[in-house]
């Protein structure tokens, strides 16, 4: 028993240093939604219309309708928790590279007679949150924070920031030690007291008697956007859901592609933070604040590189364009043997002067030919136009 607590103390550790290491991702130069509105049946395979589409990792990646430096990303999920259980997944993305940054930070203890409540229903605050035996971390954007209860009435603090932790500036509270200085940003502050508030207490009742350890600076590998472009991120959503409606792919209304529009901004990308629609309440919202979310500590920490050299796609190459094809063909090998077999029993009742022993006659050979181009164009139709009922 002993042995098992001891091994899984370890993965806790180690899953929270992964977090706490990886402070940056892809999906903060991202936006994402999930089209699972139950009755908005995507036609994924119109996406081969859309222009300069390529297929990697089985994703249709395409320049966007807003900029030709920012990638559309689509693909299929399965297994969705709210909503319909699979929907289409639209994501746009800036290119991104890993880059050396300064990220500064602070280290105390506070002294704060408070336990911790770390039920689910407290993290649905926007923020990635992992707690486990008395600590908790929490990553936002640029910004992760560790809290670790030592004792009754004490807490070990550390927070780590690029753009919250700022150089002297009035009107900020400051922290300060051997000469070094680092402010909180005012915004910083408001989003760690509403992230912390049921969790333990509001990030300011920290801040009312503690002791600094250490204030520094430390360099580590970040997830920064490759280009310098600033898109407008919820103009950048309607263009794509607008050429997805125009298309087929997605038969989206008006006041939907307003709806996502709405809700959409940088960073609201990956599982917990995306945009999904919840059958529970009628409406699109952020995946976090959905009645059961499953939330996820998985990082997209791997470099997005744009343009991509997957394979272009060709109509033939894909699968379901071949069954028109092949059905077509089959049914011109049968229609062309009709007419050999026709010719040979029309040569053969002239040979022997018995036309009743044909097994065809000529209306019936006619009728069965007309038949079977009839059958054709019908297939055809409902193939390439499956909308069409």
């Amino acid at each position: 028993m002993k042995k098992t607590s001891f091994l899984t103390l370890i993965l806790i550790i180690l899953l929270i240093s992964s977090i706490s290491v990886s402070a940056f991702s892809n999906d903060d130069y991202a936006v994402e939604v999930v089209l699972n509105k139950p009755g908005v049946d995507c036609n994924f395979y119109n996406l081969d219309k859309l222009d300069n589409i390529k297929i990697e990792n089985n994703k249709y990646i395409a320049p966007s309708q807003y900029n030709q430096e920012l990638a559309a990303i689509f693909y299929l999920e399965s297994g969705l928790t709210c909503g319909k259980s699979q929907g289409l997944i639209v994501r746009l993305q800036l290119p991104t590279k890993i880059s050396e940054t300064n990220v500064p930070y602070v280290k105390f203890i506070s002294n704060l007679n408070k336990d911790m409540n770390t039920s689910q229903e407290n993290f649905k605050t926007g923020w990635d949150i992992l707690c486990s035996n008395q600590q908790c971390t929490l990553k936002k954007e640029r910004t992760s924070l560790d809290i670790n209860q030592i004792s009754k009435s004490k807490y070990e603090v550390t927070l780590e920031s690029s753009t919250g932790l700022l150089s002297p500036s009035a009107g900020l509270k400051c922290f300060s030690k051997y000469g070094n200085i680092l402010c909180l940003s005012s915004s910083l502050e408001k989003e760690m007291n509403d992230a912390l508030e049921n969790i333990v207490a509001p990030f300011k009742e920290f801040l009312t008697s503690y002791n600094i350890i250490i204030i520094g600076t430390k360099t580590e590998n970040t997830i920064i956007p490759a280009i310098s472009l600033q898109p407008d991120w919820r103009e950048a959503m309607r263009q794509e859901l607008v050429n997805l409606q125009r298309k087929g792919v997605a038969p989206l209304e008006n006041k939907d592609i307003e709806e996502i529009v709405a809700l959409t901004q940088q960073g609201k990308a990956g599982r917990n933070l995306r945009i999904v629609y919840d059958s529970d309440i009628n409406s699109y919202i952020y995946y976090y604040k959905t009645s059961l979310p499953i939330l996820s500590q998985e990082l997209n920490s791997a470099p997005f590189v744009f343009p991509i050299t997957g394979s272009a796609v060709n109509p033939v190459s894909n699968p379901y364009y071949l069954v028109p094809i092949i059905i077509t063909s089959v049914l011109f090998v049968v229609f062309f043997f009709l007419i050999v077999l026709a010719k040979l029993l029309t040569r053969e009742r002239k040979r022997k002067l018995k036309p009743t022993t044909s097994l065809l006659s000529q209306g019936q050979f006619n009728f069965v030919v007309i038949f079977i181009q009839f059958l054709t164009i019908i297939i055809n139709i409902k193939l390439y136009f499956p909308h069409i009922s």
